[in-house]
């Protein structure tokens, strides 16, 4: 786990180690099953499918929140808040990496989920009392020079 700027490995972190690597193999046999689909198809209509395969995955573990939620009470910043997720942060980067697998390579799409970090970084920027630091700068640059070296490694 990361604290700070202390690094520790130990048993209390094997728990989210191991999701963190279901996630990372999840998303890497995603990439490969679903290009050869999205070569095939146009990626607007293998999406629903898709979102709907997800939604059934994802059912069991958010029903009861999904169900039990106020959702009368809720503020409407946090209704935005949630549609956001759903529409800019899901759908559309779901969209892009289709529109990409059907352009490049997996390799290549799965590359660019490293930009991730540095997109998010740069637009908490303009939330307050968020600022960006030296050493986040050069964290951001060195994701940039990474993408860029395999990125330009592929063309030639």
């Amino acid at each position: 786990s990361l604290n700070g700027r202390t690094l520790s490995i130990g048993s209390d972190t094997v728990l989210g180690d191991l999701f963190i690597f279901i996630n990372a193999a999840s998303y890497a046999g995603y990439l490969v099953l679903v290009q050869p689909l999205m070569r095939k198809y146009h990626f607007l209509t293998i999406m629903p499918w898709l979102l709907l395969f997800a939604c059934l995955v994802n059912i069991p573990f958010g029903m009861s929140d999904i169900l039990t939620a106020s959702w009368t009470d809720m503020p409407v910043s946090i209704r935005w808040s949630l549609l956001y997720l759903v529409v800019g942060v899901t759908y559309l980067v779901y969209a892009l990496n289709a529109f990409g697998l059907s352009r490049i390579s997996a390799s290549q799409v799965g590359i660019y989920i490293y930009l991730q970090p540095v997109i998010v970084s740069l637009l908490a920027a303009f939330l307050p009392n968020k600022d960006i630091t030296l050493s986040q700068v050069g964290c951001m640059l060195l994701v940039c020079a990474g993408v860029g070296m395999v990125v330009y490694r592929k063309k030639r």
